[in-house]
């Protein structure tokens, strides 16, 4: 894997680009678009109410479609007000499948009206999924071979989720502290994060972006507070690491511990002077 390819998993550019705040910006944006449509869905949906308020809407209907667009402003509040999370792309797309539905109940019988609504509803869609892609929680594996390091295989001790960290990041989401410092010819980023194993779980792998990078790759070290099991790294690069931890088994109730780190790279001559 490249470092662009490392990078781009985590939601970061090598070349210096902070990629985090751009895709918070193009769900923000999607949450505003989200918001006009709504508005001017219920515009004309209210319209076609009221004229049918008089003959064959009944009152359940009207409670239902008042529902319905509260239901999308409270989705569109919360993706304003939250910043990347699964629950904010979650109220984000239910949203828009409910205003897809409005749109075709209510705004018009035309078909190409219809059409261009769906198609604006897609435009939207496909805008939060970009948008949100490169922050996916996803745990699978990388196509990189581990990086010699450190000898972790001598080392005792326990941890295994998703999870991912960096100065810019949400570090109190993951019960993260971290720390960066440079002394002389080499640079040191010191770090913990909580675990918990819920029952029947034995490993978790957690990625963990360095931002800015650091100047080389680094050497890592891990250990274990109040986990018994094995931490390994198959990946140490100036964007970031990648940490399993396994336990001796699974175990049969939740347990929790902390993780601690350190990596440390040399500096290039330009920084370090």
């Amino acid at each position: 894997m490249t470092p662009f390819a490392f990078a781009g998993r985590y939601g970061y550019r090598p070349d210096g680009g902070e990629e985090v705040n751009r895709v918070s910006s193009r769900l923000r944006t999607s949450s505003l678009v989200l918001a006009g449509l709504a508005a001017i869905a219920a515009v004309v949906f209210s319209r076609r109410v009221a004229g049918a308020m008089s003959s064959d809407l009944a009152p359940g209907e009207a409670v239902v479609v008042a529902a319905t667009f509260a239901v999308i402003a409270a989705a569109a509040l919360k993706s304003l007000r939250s910043e990347i999370k699964s629950s904010s792309r979650s109220a984000l797309r239910i949203a828009t499948l409910l205003l897809s539905l409005v749109f075709v109940a209510g705004l018009s019988e035309n078909p190409l009206t219809i059409i261009a609504c769906l198609g604006s509803v897609a435009a939207v869609i496909g805008f939060s999924v970009a948008g949100t892609s490169q922050v996916s929680s996803s745990s699978n594996e990388l196509s990189t071979p581990a990086h010699p390091t450190a000898d972790l295989d001598t080392l005792s001790f326990n941890g295994d989720a998703a999870a991912r960290v960096s100065a810019v990041a949400e570090p109190q989401e993951y019960g993260i502290r971290f720390n960066r410092s440079a002394r002389g010819g080499t640079e040191r980023v010191e770090g913990s994060m909580s675990l918990e194993f819920a029952a029947n779980e034995a490993v978790k792998t957690l990625h963990v972006p360095l931002w800015p990078p650091l100047d080389g790759d680094p050497a890592v070290e891990c250990k274990l507070d109040g986990l018994d099991g094995r931490v390994r790294v198959p990946l140490a690069k100036r964007h970031g690491l990648r940490i399993e931890v396994r336990l001796p088994d699974a175990v049969d109730e939740p347990l929790a511990g902390t993780l601690r780190f350190v990596a440390t790279a040399i500096r290039s001559t330009s920084a370090a002077a």
